[in-house]
C-alpha cells in the first residue's frame, strides 16, 4: 500500500512538473514581434533605463506608453506567439495587473515580455498561466494605474513568473532587460527573408568605418576594442584598440589605425601591433580618400592631406570648420560643413568657394563633372570655378533630410526633405517617375547605386531597395541611433554588410533586392 501510495505522489508530481513544457510546445514559434499597442497613437512616456526621480533614481526596466487619460481601457495585445507564465489581475497592487509571456523564436532563442499596469474587464479576461496565445490577442485593457493610465512592457531575457517593480537600482541591461524598441526593430529584420546574421557590439557606431577584408571578415574598432567578425557574423577575437581611433584603413595589404593624438599603428589581422609612427596633426575624424591621398579635418580646424605614403603631410588648409558629408570630384572635393556652408577645395587644398546653406545639404556627382547640391532651396550644379547653376527648376525642397543620386547615365534621384518621396528625372529634368517609400527614412539618410538598384538607408535604421526603373524590392528596419553615420558595402560575395546602431548585420543582397536590380 506504502509503495503504491509512494508511486501515485510522484506520477502527480512528476505531470505538475511538466505541465509547463507540454503546453510551451503546443504554443509554437514565434514567427513575428510588434507592440502591444499602436505606437503610431501611443507616445513613449518615459524610456528604458531612464533614472527616475519618483523613485529614488531607480532605472526603469521597461517602456510606459500612453496617451494621456484616453489610455483607460485600451486594449493590450501579445507583442509575439507564446506561452503564458505570469498572470495576476493584482499582481502590482493598486497599480494594476501583471501579465509575462515567453517566447521562443526560430532560432531557438527565448525572451520574455512582461505587460504591467493592466486590468480585465467583463469581456478581457487575463489568459490562465500554462495557456497559449498568439500574436495580436488582446490579453487585457490598461489600468487607472499611477501617475496617468499607460501600460508599462518590458522584455527580458529571465524572470518567467516575476512581475518585479518596474525599476532596479543597477543598469537594467546588466540585469537581463533589453531596450523593447531596440529588440523588436532588430528582431523584426531578423524574421525577413534577406537576414543572414548580425553581431552587437557595446558602443553605437561606427564612429570609425570598419575595414573589410578579401575573406568578407571584418576589422571593426569598438570603443576602446578592436574585433574581428568573421564573414557569417561571429566575433573572432577582440584586442585593445590602443587608444581613441578616428580611422581605420588598409595600405600596402595592411590594415593602419590612427588615433586622436596622432599616432598611427600597424596591425596584423588578429590585432597584434607591429609598427607604431606619429603624425604631426591631431585629427578628429575619419579621412577623405581621395585618389591615394588621406585627408583628416584636425581639432584645430584644419584640413590635412598626408602624401601617398601616409606619413608626410602634403598640404594643410586652415579655418575649415568640421563635415557632415565629403564628396571627391575628380581633383575637387566638396564638403559639407556642421555649420551649414558648402566648400569647394581643389586637390591642392585651395578653396576655389564657399557658401551658406540654410539648413544643409546632400552632395553627389555629375556624369561632367560637377558637383550637384540638394539644398532646401532646390537642386543645384557647382563648376569648377565655383559658379551656381539651378540644375533641375521645381525640385522639391532638400534640407538635410533630403538626399540626392546621380547616376553615369545623367539620371537623377532625389529623397526629399521629409524622407518620404522619391522622384526620378531624365537627363532634361523631367520626371521618370515618383512613388512613396514604404518606410519614412528618418534621421540622416543616404542614397547609392548598387548592383543595378537604388539602396537608401537612415541612421534611424529603415533601409528600402528601389528599381532604376520604378517600384520597391525591398525594406527593413533595425534600431538606429542618431550618434553616428551608417556605414555599408556590398561584397563580392553578394552580402550587404551593414555598420547601423550598435549592430554589424549582413543581408543577401539578391534577396533583399529582388526584381530591383537590372
Amino acid at each position: 500500500m506504502k509503495t503504491f501510495v509512494l508511486f501515485l505522489t510522484l506520477f502527480v508530481l512528476l505531470s505538475l512538473t511538466t505541465q509547463p513544457v507540454h503546453a510551451q510546445g503546443q504554443c509554437g514559434t514565434a514567427d513575428a514581434i510588434n507592440y502591444p499597442v499602436d505606437t503610431a497613437v501611443f507616445r513613449l512616456v518615459q524610456d528604458f533605463s531612464v533614472a527616475s526621480p519618483r523613485h529614488q533614481g531607480r532605472y526603469h526596466t521597461g517602456e510606459d506608453w500612453s496617451v494621456g487619460s484616453s489610455s483607460y481601457a485600451q486594449p493590450v495585445r501579445a507583442a509575439a506567439t507564446g506561452l503564458v507564465t505570469y498572470s495576476a489581475p493584482t499582481g502590482w497592487g493598486r497599480d494594476g495587473g501583471v501579465i509575462i509571456l515567453e517566447h521562443t523564436f526560430p532560432d531557438g532563442s527565448r525572451i520574455y515580455t512582461q505587460y504591467g499596469h493592466i486590468m480585465q474587464t467583463d469581456s478581457v479576461v487575463f489568459p490562465a498561466r500554462y495557456t497559449c496565445v498568439q500574436a495580436g490577442d488582446i490579453i487585457a485593457v490598461i489600468a487607472d494605474a499611477r501617475p496617468a493610465p499607460h501600460l508599462h512592457f518590458e522584455v527580458r531575457v529571465s524572470q518567467p513568473d516575476n512581475p518585479g517593480s518596474g525599476y532596479s537600482r543597477e543598469n537594467p541591461e546588466t540585469l537581463g532587460f533589453r531596450r523593447p524598441a531596440q529588440f523588436i526593430a532588430n528582431y523584426q529584420a531578423a524574421l525577413h527573408p534577406a537576414f543572414r546574421w548580425s553581431t552587437l557590439v557595446d558602443t553605437f557606431g561606427p564612429i570609425v568605418p570598419p575595414l573589410v577584408l578579401d575573406d568578407g571578415s571584418l576589422l571593426a574598432i569598438d570603443g576602446d576594442l578592436l574585433r574581428g567578425i568573421g564573414a557569417n557574423g561571429g566575433v573572432a577575437w577582440r584586442v585593445p584598440a590602443g587608444g581613441a581611433a578616428v580611422s581605420l584603413t588598409g595600405f600596402e595589404l595592411n590594415p593602419y589605425i590612427t588615433f586622436a593624438d596622432g599616432s598611427v599603428t600597424r596591425v596584423d589581422y588578429q590585432g597584434a601591433a607591429q609598427e607604431s609612427y606619429t603624425l604631426n596633426f591631431t585629427p578628429d575624424s575619419p579621412p577623405i580618400a581621395a585618389g591615394d591621398t588621406l585627408i583628416y579635418h584636425t581639432t584645430d580646424n584644419t584640413l590635412t592631406a598626408l602624401s601617398a605614403n601616409r606619413r608626410e603631410i602634403a598640404w594643410q588648409v586652415r579655418d575649415v570648420p568640421a563635415f557632415r558629408e565629403a564628396v571627391v570630384i575628380g581633383n575637387l572635393i566638396g564638403l559639407e560643413t556642421v555649420n551649414n556652408s558648402l566648400m569647394v577645395v581643389a586637390a591642392n587644398g585651395q578653396i576655389l568657394d564657399e557658401a551658406d546653406l540654410r539648413d544643409g545639404a546632400s552632395l553627389t556627382v555629375l556624369p561632367d563633372g560637377r558637383l550637384l547640391a540638394y539644398t532646401s532651396g532646390g537642386l543645384w550644379a557647382i563648376d569648377a570655378s565655383g559658379e551656381w547653376a539651378e540644375y533641375i527648376a521645381d525640385a522639391p525642397d532638400g534640407g538635410n533630410a533630403g538626399v540626392v543620386l546621380a547616376l553615369s547615365d545623367g539620371r537623377v534621384y532625389l529623397l526629399d526633405g521629409m524622407g518620404q518621396n522619391l522622384t526620378a528625372y531624365d537627363t532634361g529634368g523631367q520626371i521618370l517617375w515618383q512613388a512613396r517609400l514604404p518606410l519614412d527614412m528618418r534621421g540622416e539618410s543616404q542614397m547609392a547605386f548598387l548592383d543595378g538598384a537604388i539602396f537608401i538607408i537612415s541612421t534611424h535604421g529603415q533601409m528600402v531597395v528601389a528599381g532604376a526603373e520604378g517600384g520597391f524590392c525591398g525594406y527593413t528596419r533595425v534600431y538606429g541611433d542618431d550618434r553616428a553615420k551608417v556605414w555599408f558595402q556590398l561584397s563580392q560575395d553578394n552580402t550587404l554588410r551593414v555598420a547601423l546602431g550598435n549592430q554589424y548585420l549582413g543581408l543577401d543582397w539578391e534577396t533583399f533586392a529582388g526584381n530591383c536590380v537590372q
